[in-house]
């Protein structure tokens, strides 16, 4: 989980930190940022956040077959979430 917030976190950040903290003169940086393919980097995010939640269904779906009762019930919960 930790690995994919900072990797949502990392991938948010580089476009920004490039245009807004890159060497170019200010015209050149507000031509960069109209340019900027945004549509693409909202994919990139929330695929991201897709990652994760794929991740989590991959540990916790097993843990559904292994528990009962209560701890069963939350782990089919947490699978349904992250679907």
């Amino acid at each position: 989980m930790k690995g994919g917030n900072m990797l949502a976190y990392s991938v948010g950040a580089v476009p920004l930190f490039d245009l807004f903290l890159g060497r170019e003169q200010a015209h050149n940086r507000l031509i960069n940022i109209a340019a900027y393919d945004w549509v693409e980097f909202a994919k990139v995010l929330t695929s991201v956040n897709a990652a994760v939640k794929y991740r989590i269904h991959q540990i916790a779906e097993p843990l559904t077959w292994q528990t009962n009762g209560k701890e069963g019930e939350f782990w089919r919960c947490v699978v349904r979430a992250s679907l």
